[in-house]
């Protein structure tokens, strides 16, 4: 199996790794600058081996950095392993579902116009839609006892859910599993990641504005506020799907985030708030249009939209996040 990586930060060397491990011929799609960092393969770090981390070496991979070389070769899978700012922006995506034939497209991006927006340009059933359920990062992170290369960590009872045709659906959870990484298929997963997504963001957006010190968002009366925020991002969103809202929204609290947030630091086997400020600093600009369109979507729908409105405006100013640059293939 053919698997071609859009992206080679964290998140894509992570599930290369797996793919790679379960059997697959992996290759990236990078721009031309980042070429240099890949030829002499990947370390990656599996947080999940015991009794200590296991350098595990991803070599002997193509390397693509025009899409024009996309064309040249039979796909199975393109997994998309790029930021969602950087998926929605310009004319690459289109010039990419063409070259790619008739290859399976795996999105990983968060965002309720991500499917319009890919269904825009390829047919709906080529799209596998995939819920990200692992951390991965550059390390090592301040203190860490490894080598330069990239860290992942799978929390406990997690799996990666996807969604989209079953076939296509069995050979990605299939492959994912034989190298490593629990995985299942989930009819569910796209509204479920867009509801988790709308109950995380607005928690991250406090904790930016807390400084990304989690003893200060504590005490700080934007977590209250990112609660509320995040009750109103769920219901627009449900409003958009034309669903039901979880059952954790009427949970949502600032006495739910603290407990969230202390039991994952408890559980992570690295700095979750050193971890959280490089990631989110990283795709500040996703995070600021997710809000944007949480926003709009509100006020298209009726739905109620203060606390997001003030929340972003507590944080962020008068920074309009549609006006923010970007610039295509970038990284998660």
């Amino acid at each position: 199996m053919d698997i071609l990586l859009v992206g080679a930060g964290a998140v894509g060397q992570a599930y290369g790794l797996f793919l790679h491990q379960g059997g697959a011929s992996v290759s990236f799609l990078v721009k031309e600058k980042y070429a240099s960092d890949l030829a002499s393969g990947l370390r990656i770090y599996p947080l999940n081996a015991k009794p200590r981390p296991t350098e595990c070496s991803l070599e002997g991979f193509q390397t693509l950095t025009h899409i024009g070389q996309v064309g040249e070769r039979c796909w199975d899978q393109v997994w998309l392993c790029t930021s969602t700012d950087a998926l929605l922006s310009g004319t690459w995506f289109a010039e990419l579902a063409e070259q790619a034939g008739r290859s399976t497209v795996v999105t990983l991006q968060p965002g309720a116009q991500v499917l319009p927006f890919l269904r825009s340009h390829c047919p709906e059933d080529r799209i596998v839609s995939g819920l990200i359920t692992l951390i991965a990062y550059r390390c090592p992170l301040p203190g860490e006892p490894l080598l330069p290369g990239v860290a992942c960590w799978i929390p406990p009872l997690t799996s990666t859910p996807f969604s989209g045709s079953p076939m296509r659906v069995q050979m990605i959870v299939a492959t994912l599993r034989r190298g490593g990484c629990p995985a299942k298929a989930n009819p569910a997963t796209a509204s479920q990641g867009a509801f988790a997504t709308a109950a995380l963001q607005p928690a991250i957006v406090a904790l930016e504005g807390a400084g990304w010190q989690m003893h200060n968002l504590r005490k700080s009366p934007l977590l209250p506020l990112a609660a509320k925020a995040a009750r109103e991002a769920i219901e627009a969103t449900a409003a958009d799907l034309g669903a039901t809202p979880p059952f954790y929204r009427r949970i949502l609290s600032g006495f739910f985030y603290r407990r969230a947030f202390g039991l994952v630091s408890r559980l992570a086997p690295f700095d979750l708030e050193t971890y959280l400020k490089i990631h989110f600093s990283k795709v500040g600009i996703q995070t600021r249009q997710l809000l944007a369109t949480y926003i709009a979507m509100g006020k298209r729908l009726e739905r109620p939209t203060a606390a997001l409105e003030l929340l972003t405006q507590e944080v962020f100013g008068e920074v309009d996040p549609e006006t923010q640059e970007n610039g295509g293939l970038g990284e998660m």
